[in-house]
């Protein structure tokens, strides 16, 4: 029997020890879920939060992702680390969300892999399971505000339920259901998102060494990197206990990368600190997402000649012969007088309506690029100091300069971030053009299905980063051209590189791309 003075404290471990007790070799592990951070991996603002952003109306998004953690359960006596009850853990979670109208659910699907630790039959503990299945996780969020929209920030809030069931004996869930309320919210400004989030999380206390573990509030900082190409994150976790507990501490920093239109690869990791329980050494993970389906995304079945190009086609008629001449009608002179002089005169034209120019710069809202700040017709109404590469038409809005990419990538250069940044002004200040069609092209080096998957990818990478401008995602859509429609002889590279290009056109319901789309989308 251990001598009735040893003290047993436990760091990272959410189990009850007792060391006044005869120390039995078969003593039951109690259940608790041992995990403390929940990742996001669905989420497009950040591995660590969703920053108050839903996902687009429609889009189903998986994660599979690959879990690390370095000592997360050991056990100390006076002070002294004593022994690892669990050393080594690998887990792996699956997740997914769907995202409606302002709301968007998801699910969490745990599982423990593998893990070791020390023998502590000496202290009446036996080893945990190596392999078992985790709490299931359901989620539900709402969105209240939305950058991207014209509000001053991004703000939504959620609710998580974990079901118990699960390995008994591997830390994997609670002995109760539990449950979390958050709340989320995010700024961008410039190249850098800035989030946070708190919520207030609900589970049984239990006794943990000296402390108790139970509800708390969590609560988390983050910064991330925006763009279409490599992203990168910092974020800092840590809670509020509202039991006798001390409070973890977590730092995590990840990349993001896209590597086709609809997957990205991240990884993350970082240390723990403290002595709370759950908070390992350091853990890393990685994993990837794929987004199944967008209901914007389109990819035409034939080529379709783009719309400053199209024309209607005359049909032929045949022809009718000439319409018989009525018999003149003679009048005498007098009588052909009075009639003139007293015939009422024509109703004089109705007047044109007055053309909007809000900024009385003699350019037209319509064709204004800066319809509230005034510029001569020359740099498209805006001031000369801000050089314009837009042009607003009936059809299309014309650039002229080129969105340039990665060669063979979907990847949009930095050089390309004015451009599109101007596009996406325009739009902004031009809401009565509701439907874009992004178009992407290729020259017709290489194989065709490779070409048009390529300058759909493209597509979906300048619509993307227009969202991200502020663009509402039901104006655009992006489809994938190929080879099929250049502009240049592709015999030559300069006509190849004509013909490598991206156009924005503008659809209406008299537009012959309208014909291309289903019911729902005109």
């Amino acid at each position: 029997m251990p001598n009735s003075s040893r003290k047993l404290s436990v760091v990272s471990v959410c189990l009850f020890v007792s060391a006044a007790g005869p120390a039995l070799a078969d003593t039951p592990l109690q259940r608790f879920d041992l995990e403390r951070m929940s990742i996001q991996p669905t989420a497009e603002a950040s591995l660590a939060t969703p920053a108050g952003r839903l996902l687009e109306a429609g889009t189903f998004q998986l994660a599979f992702l690959g879990h690390y953690e370095r000592a997360p359960l050991t056990l100390r006596q006076d002070g002294e680390q004593v022994g690892e009850i669990v050393r080594d853990r690998l887990s792996f979670e699956l997740s997914g969300a769907y995202a409606l109208k302002n709301v968007e659910l998801g699910f969490i699907l745990p599982l423990v892999a593998h893990q070791q630790g020390d023998s502590l039959d000496s202290f009446g503990m036996t080893r945990p399971s190596a392999q078992a299945v985790g709490t299931p996780r359901l989620q539900a969020r709402v969105g209240f505000l939305d950058e991207r929209r014209g509000a001053p920030l991004a703000l939504s809030a959620g609710i998580e339920v974990g079901v118990p069931v699960g390995g008994d004996s591997a830390f994997q869930r609670d002995e109760t259901w539990t449950g979390e309320v958050r709340l989320s919210a995010g700024k961008q400004v410039g190249p850098l998102l800035f989030a946070t989030q708190a919520g207030l999380r609900l589970r049984q206390a239990t006794t943990v060494g000296s402390s108790v573990v139970g509800t708390e509030v969590p609560c988390l900082a983050a910064v991330a990197t925006t763009g279409q190409g490599l992203r990168a994150e910092l974020s800092v976790h840590s809670a509020i206990p509202l039991t006798h507990a001390s409070a973890p501490l977590q730092v995590l920093g990840g990349v993001r990368y896209p590597v086709a239109s609809r997957f990205e690869l991240f990884a993350a990791g970082g240390p723990g600190f403290g002595s709370a329980p759950g908070i390992p050494t350091y853990r890393v993970m990685t994993g990837v997402a794929l987004r199944a389906f967008s209901p914007m995304r389109h990819e035409a079945p034939a080529p379709v000649m783009p719309l400053a190009m199209a024309a209607p086609m005359a049909l032929p008629t045949p022809p009718q012969a000439a319409p018989a001449e009525p018999p003149a009608l003679v009048m005498p002179e007098p009588l052909r007088e009075q009639v003139v002089a007293t015939a009422p005169p024509a109703p004089p034209a109705p007047p044109a309506p007055p053309v909007k120019d809000t900024d009385s710069d003699s350019v037209a809202d319509a064709v204004d690029n800066c319809p509230r700040q005034a510029g001569p017709a020359s740099n498209q109404g805006c001031p000369a100091s801000i050089p314009q590469f837009v042009i607003i038409t009936p059809q299309q809005l014309e650039i002229r300069q080129k969105v340039f990419f990665a060669t063979g990538r979907s990847r949009i250069l930095p050089r390309s971030s004015a451009l599109l940044t101007q596009v996406a002004n325009v739009l902004i200040n031009h809401p009565e053009l509701n439907r874009v069609l992004i178009e992407g092209h290729t020259d017709s080096v290489g194989k065709v299905r490779t070409n048009r998957a390529l300058s759909l990818a493209r597509a979906e990478a300048v619509r993307q980063a227009l969202i991200q401008r502020g663009v509402e995602p039901t104006r655009l859509m992006a489809v994938g051209r190929g080879p099929e429609v250049p502009v240049a002889s592709n015999s030559t590279s300069n006509g190849r590189e004509q013909n490598r290009r991206v156009e924005f056109h503008l659809v209406t319901q008299s537009s012959p791309m309208v014909s291309q789309l289903s019911p729902s989308e005109r």
